[in-house]
């Protein structure tokens, strides 16, 4: 508008639109901002993020789950798992299952300012308040909690596009039964497709890649001395709901999810939420336990 202004003021007498034809296929095309990616050396970095997504259940209604990614930042080795809840137990067993699926544990792991790792970030000093039920499990497991640059997403990319890869390419094909089908069919594709592709930023196959990293990973703690950090677990013996006869059962987290082991598909289990109907069945849950 200031360009019409000024050449009307010369004598123009045209309209805008005729002005902006001419004009367009003189001007300089706009030059896209360099970034300089940020490389790690092996075992150095591990970049974590959620994702969400949802899904039309057998009921109608919507719903919506969030996907845990891990990407290594060596190799690009990626792992997923899709969760009902994004609580710190549940944050720090995907870590396990992660660190477990890739063999070792990586020296620091990357986050943007999910609440689950930080409370309240410091970008001058870098004194953040970070989550302690977090921090307690990064010392105890052997890793550095690591916030990226505000304003600078491009610092945690790497987890940043293995969301979106998991989003387009897993998430639109995959049918699954209950959330371990779906997790089954979510390591599978780890391992088949995501880490044997050639990466299209390093050119590089990530599998072969994570054969070089892993010797530079530390080691991960038994398992078994860190059940504090994660979800709770009780265990009752109830009638199974099927076939009346009893049968282990498991309630997680604060009372509320529960699997049930049926006979009549032995081997599976059953997972579901837990109703008032359940938790008359179990008696006390892990929530009425405190």
């Amino acid at each position: 508008m200031v360009l019409l202004r000024e050449i009307r003021e010369l004598g123009y007498e045209g309209g805008y639109s005729i002005l902006k034809d001419y004009v367009h296929p003189r001007r300089r095309p706009r030059q896209p901002k360099a970034t300089m990616r940020f490389e790690t050396g092996p075992g150095e970095q591990a970049q974590v993020d959620w994702g969400v997504v949802s899904y039309k259940g057998e009921d109608g209604r919507k719903h919506r789950m969030w996907a845990f990614v891990m990407v290594l930042g060596f190799s690009r080795a990626i792992y997923v798992e899709f969760v009902r809840r994004a609580d710190v137990p549940t944050f720090n067993r995907c870590h396990l299952n992660a660190f477990d699926y890739f063999g070792r544990v990586p020296q620091r792991c990357l986050y943007d300012n999910a609440k689950v790792v930080v409370i309240e970030r410091d970008d001058e000093g870098g004194d953040h308040e970070w989550n302690s039920r977090m921090l307690d499990f990064a010392r105890r497991v052997g890793f550095e909690l690591r916030l990226c640059k505000p304003y600078r997403a491009q610092t945690k990319s790497k987890v940043e596009n293995g969301v979106k890869y998991v989003k387009g390419n897993f998430w639109p094909s995959v049918r699954f039964s209950d959330d371990a089908d779906l997790n089954r069919q979510a390591l599978a594709w780890c391992g088949e497709i995501a880490n044997e592709r050639v990466h299209g930023t390093t050119g590089k196959v990530p599998k072969a890649m994570l054969g070089i990293e892993r010797s530079s990973l530390g080691a991960l703690p038994e398992r078994s001395t860190l059940g504090v950090y994660l979800p709770r677990t009780a265990r009752w013996d109830v009638p199974d709901m099927l076939t009346g006869t009893d049968r282990a059962t498991e309630c997680r987290g604060r009372g509320l999810e529960a699997r049930c082991k049926s006979a009549l598909t032995p081997g599976w289990w059953r997972y579901g939420v837990v109703t008032r109907a359940w938790r008359c069945i179990l008696g006390r849950t892990g929530a009425d336990r405190g």
